[in-house]
Order: C-alpha cells, then structure tokens, then sequence
C-alpha cells in the first residue's frame, strides 16, 4: 500500500512540514532563572520577617476625654436659685462670686435674718467649662454641683475597661485612642499613659435582676495629640498589653494544653 503524498499548501510556512526531532530546540530567556530565584528569596526572607515582627497584644475599651486638673463648686446650702453669676469660658477668680441663692422660708428658724439671698463663692481659680442647668427660681438643694473649674490644657481620659485580661492593665502601659467626634477617620491616633487602674469594679445594685456588665475604672495622662481633645467627648481605645511575636501566636497556641486537655484520668 502506497502513502499518498503530503500536498502543501501555498499558504504554509517551508517548516510546516518538518518533523519535531529536526527542530531547533527552544531556550528560555536568560532573565528567567534570575527572576525565580530573586522571587524565591525574597517569599523566604519576608516570611521569616513576618515570622520574627512583633505584634501588638491589646485590649479594646470606650471611655472619654476629661480634665486632668478640675473642681467642682458646689452648693453650700438649699435654697431657691436668684442668679446664676458665671457663664461657659469665663475666667474665675478665687472668692469670686458665682451665684446667689434665696434660703427657704423653713430656714428662717436658723437664719433670724429672714428671707434673703446668701452667696456661693468659688474658692478655687480657673475657666468654667459647664454650669448647671438650672433656672431663676428653681431650688436648689444641698451639695448641688452648680459649676466646673478646669485648671490649666492638661488632658486625661478616662477608660471604662472590661473583664477581659484586667489582671494585665498596670499603670505605665501606652494607650492609643480616637475621638469619635474627629470626621478625619485618617488621623493618627491619640497617645497616652495609664496613671492608675482601678482594683474592684464599680458599684452595682445587688438586688438588680438583670445586672450590668462590670466594669473598671482606667486613667492616662495624654501626651500626645495631633487633633483637638475637646472635653467629655467619647473615644475608642486600645490598651496596649505587650508585644509578642507572630510565630508565637501561631505555634504556640498549636501546642498550649487546655487544663481539661492536660489532666489524665
């Protein structure tokens, strides 16, 4: 049986026909053993620097900006509001004046003086950040706050921390917080020092059916701030606990023994 032979067409190239074993063998470009080896290394080395980078350990936490250095005027007895003497950023002096209030008809046995206004006065100097929202003619009672005193720019925040880990937040550690007030979500964080941590939670109602979650009472000193701290303002911190390692978080929690998974029988 005879083959019939392979027409060529005129639109094939003159090596279409040529068997593979007669064809010049291929070659790779020079650039590519370089660049694998390059890209090799470097997926090695970044893993090990990512491997040995250290990582924060924090715990997250709400709390607001308040005055480092502040007093409280108070009302010093009960009576009716007259007048209101100080307003939101006025300056005060110690002694000044700040309100007068009318005492009671019932205290009339203790005042022979009768019916009159008696006068509270600040003993203490400073900027009125807030007063109280009171009206002429309203009463007043005994050791009502009627005015805030701020002394001095000083700021410090305080952190209402949860259960989790509080065993670990000691005075000295760095927390780093935001303004939820701040619209630039971009600005660097807030900076500060915790000062002092509070050892038993807060006070709560026994008989309470439902009770609240306990909470801990955190303060810092900020030192440093690139935006404005504008008092009572609410924040988002994070209480930085220490630095670990990331191949620690990885293989060392593969390994760590739950006590239920440690105790034989």
């Amino acid at each position: 049986m005879t083959s019939t032979p392979i027409q060529k067409s005129p639109l094939s190239y003159p090596e279409y026909h040529t068997p593979s074993e007669k064809l010049p063998r291929a070659k790779l470009p020079w650039w590519i053993n370089p660049v694998a080896l390059f890209s090799v290394a470097g997926t090695g080395l970044f893993s090990y620097l990512t491997m040995q980078g250290n990582m924060d350990e924090y715990v997250s936490a709400s709390g607001e900006i308040r005055p480092a250095d502040y007093t409280i005027i108070f009302s010093t007895a009960p009576g009716i509001l007259h007048e209101l003497l100080v307003r939101d950023g006025e300056e005060v002096q110690a002694g000044q004046t700040i309100a007068r209030v009318w005492f009671l008809p019932e205290q009339q046995a203790i005042d022979p003086g009768g019916l009159r206004p008696f006068e509270v006065k600040s003993h203490e100097s400073g900027r009125v950040v807030s007063t109280a929202r009171l009206f002429q003619g309203e009463r007043v009672l005994l050791g009502a706050p009627l005015v805030k005193l701020v002394r001095g720019k000083e700021r410090e925040i305080r952190i209402y921390a949860t259960e989790d880990r509080i065993d670990r937040i000691k005075p000295g550690q760095k927390v780093r917080f935001r303004v939820r007030s701040n619209p630039d979500r971009l600005a660097p964080p807030a900076y500060a020092i915790i000062t002092s941590v509070a050892r038993d939670r807060d006070l709560m109602p026994e008989d309470k059916a439902t009770p609240t979650r306990p909470t801990y009472y955190v303060k810092a000193r900020v030192v440093q701030a690139e935006f404005e701290l504008p008092l009572g303002a609410r924040i988002d911190a994070e209480i930085l606990l220490t630095k670990r390692q990331f191949w620690e978080l990885i293989f060392l929690q593969i390994f760590r023994r739950t006590p239920s998974q440690s105790t034989t029988r």
